[in-house]
């Protein structure tokens, strides 16, 4: 689990410093904002698509929690509670995993902003 959190935070940071290397060491004023808008864009859409997984974790959740009531209403088995605990065990890296996305995602609409608003 943290090998996948550090690699997706490492991978991160590569991009977000990546992108701020080439808009600053872009001269052209006109190239730089045109760089900072497709910037812009994919933090838009990697944002709508961060939102969607964490309502998809949510109901995912609640499913988690309704199972749990109903095995302990009835004859609960081990199975049952097995299965529970994987769900459990496979939602909350992920959860995790998006929180670290995001975070990175806000770095970029902030360093797209603030080239748009520098220029």
């Amino acid at each position: 689990m943290f090998a996948t959190l550090i690699l997706r935070s490492g991978s991160s940071f590569v991009f977000l410093a990546a992108v701020y290397v080439s808009l600053n060491g872009i001269e052209n004023l006109h190239n730089r904002l045109i760089v900072a808008g497709v910037v812009l864009l994919y933090t838009g859409l990697g944002i709508a698509s961060v939102l969607q997984a964490f309502y998809f974790l949510h109901r995912v959740e609640r499913l988690e929690l309704e199972c749990r009531r109903l095995v302990h209403q009835t004859r609960p088995d081990r199975l049952s509670q097995v299965i529970v605990t994987e769900v459990a065990h496979c939602r909350l890296p992920r959860e995790a995993a998006l929180w670290i996305e995001l975070l990175f995602l806000a770095f970029l609409a902030l360093l797209g902003l603030a080239q748009i608003c520098n220029g």
